[in-house]
């Protein structure tokens, strides 16, 4: 994720989408006490594989949603089954808070009450029955908890007005720890009839609900919107159809997003020739007096905010800057599962291209590009020297407290990627880092779209580079990764003929770099 206060930045995870269906659900009246129950057939099929039906209605007086679901056909010898909450999706993350407690039934009989594991996890006794239904009701207020307001974090977490609501599942919604085959969701109450998701369109059940089918791992780590006060702005481009929404107080962001984002969207698309979905749905919410803007990518969606107070230039150039970088991430998070110590390739270089991708299209000029690759490098260097570690070990735990382990793999993560890109144009490769990047992401031969990221170490990274550098090149990468804090900077971009000097803590770089880029 991306968020900015001043000019900090975070990164997300995500998995890509699959389609899946199920038979359909009864549609008992809705109550005060929650949504219709979308409860199982009466008989369930033994040897079929376990669906998951999940519907919500949210109060917007209560700020509450009310939630009911069902799982059937359980595993013949499922005596008891745990539910989990993702305990890490936003850059704080909170334990759910209930309003009403996880109950469950069977058969119409109460189960045994689920044991709370620890604030993020269940378990309820199944008893050896056929198809269990669920009930809980989660309070939308964790945009006003303190430690949430001190991070400027509230545009991770839900909230719900009169016409106007932006639901995060993982608030919401736990995964069962048994094999999902079929989901759906649908949204029942005053907000049915205005739905917006990162799921295709939604279909019909058998009682005229409208629901939606993502696989379970979107269903717990995405966005959905709600309210008529939302407008969109649609494009499709190479088999990715993107929604941009926008809130009351983000319609001035029209312009930017036809005339910068989708072309943006376009580019990288365009860039990789794949897309890991075929949805994706931006959703800019309110600021809620947040200055500075921030966004943060999701499964199939990124959740963004932009103060209204920053100047027409900053906003422009900021949220150009933010699209890129966080879409730039799905062909990653669709495709691979990167470990730690690749945090400064995963952050870095897609920040690389976060003003590639702009100044390519004009959107950059030569002057500011020079001068940001310059001061990205020297804030690159300077964290890492302050750091004392090596960039592999800059992106576990400590990124996270967003000090020098974390601009550095951001600021010299971007310098190796300028570096990289530089290498493989020297070595004949004619787009450059781009064709290194594609063959990195590219699924698996055979792999579905939405098939689970492959893992990556730094070990596949350097079999990866190595396929396409020479041996010396890469032992020098390798070194300067490895190296514990101050590195040669000056000597390792002398090895791709580009002059860069160190002066004091800047750094120059000579201007003959961008033609080569182009």
């Amino acid at each position: 994720m991306i968020k900015m206060s001043a000019v900090t930045f975070y990164s997300a995870l995500t998995l890509a989408m699959a389609a899946c269906s199920g038979p359909s659900v009864a549609d008992p009246a809705s109550t005060s006490q929650g949504p219709r129950s979308p409860a199982p057939p009466a008989a369930a099929q033994q040897d079929s594989k376990s669906s998951y039906r999940v519907w919500i209605d949210v109060d917007a007086a209560e700020q509450v949603a009310h939630i009911k679901a069902a799982i059937w056909p359980l595993p013949r010898t499922q005596v008891e089954l745990e539910l989990s909450f993702p305990d890490q999706y936003a850059f704080v993350t909170l334990p759910p808070h209930f309003t009403s407690p996880l109950q469950g039934t069977a058969a119409g009989r109460p189960l045994a009450f689920p044991r709370q594991i620890d604030p993020f996890r269940f378990r309820v006794k199944t008893e050896g029955a056929e198809a269990i239904e669920l009930t809980w009701s989660i309070a939308l207020d964790r945009r006003t908890h303190p430690e949430v307001i001190a991070r400027s974090d509230g545009y991770e977490h839900s909230f719900v007005e009169e016409g106007l609501g932006m639901l995060f599942t993982a608030e919401l919604v736990p995964v069962p720890n048994i094999e999902i085959k079929s989901t759906q969701v649908g949204v029942v109450g005053e907000f049915e009839d205005s739905v917006i998701t990162p799921w295709g369109p939604g279909s019909a059940s058998e009682q005229g609900t409208t629901v939606w089918t993502p696989p379970v791992e979107e269903l717990s780590n995405d966005i959905l919107l709600v309210g008529t006060d939302w407008t969109t702005v649609r494009t499709e481009t190479s088999g990715l159809r993107a929604t941009f929404a926008l809130g009351p107080d983000t319609q001035w962001l029209r312009p930017i997003i036809e005339r910068r984002l989708i072309p943006v969207v376009q580019a990288e698309v365009e860039m990789f020739g794949w897309t890991p979905r075929e949805q994706f749905l931006f959703a800019f919410g309110p600021s809620s007096g947040t200055p500075g803007y921030g966004g943060s990518p999701k499964s199939g969606s990124m959740t963004m905010f932009v103060s209204g107070e920053l100047s027409d230039k900053v906003a422009r150039e900021s949220v150009t800057h933010l699209v890129a970088h966080e879409f730039h991430h799905l062909w990653g998070h669709g495709t691979r599962a990167p470990s730690d110590e690749l945090r400064f390739m995963t952050e870095g270089y897609t920040d690389y291209y976060s003003y590639i991708v702009p100044w390519r299209l004009g959107m950059i000029s030569d002057a500011t590009m020079h001068t940001t690759l310059e001061s990205r490098l020297a804030a690159g260097a300077a964290a890492l020297d302050k750091y004392g570690r090596s960039l592999s070990a800059a992106g576990g735990p400590e990124f996270f407290a967003g000090r020098d382990a974390y601009h550095a793999c951001y600021g010299a993560g971007l310098a190796l990627a300028l570096w990289t890109d530089l290498a493989l144009r020297k070595s004949g490769t004619q787009d450059g880092l781009d064709e290194l990047m594609r063959e990195w992401y590219r699924p698996s031969s055979g792999a579905a779209r939405g098939s689970s990221p492959r893992t990556a170490n730094l070990a596949n990274w350097k079999s990866h580079l190595t396929s396409r550098l020479s041996a010396s090149d890469v032992e020098h990468y390798m070194r300067t990764i490895e190296a514990n804090g101050s590195v040669d900077w000056e000597a390792l971009f002398d090895r791709v003929d580009l002059i860069v000097e160190q002066v004091g803590e800047s750094f120059q770089i000579s201007p003959s770099c961008l033609p080569r880029l182009r």
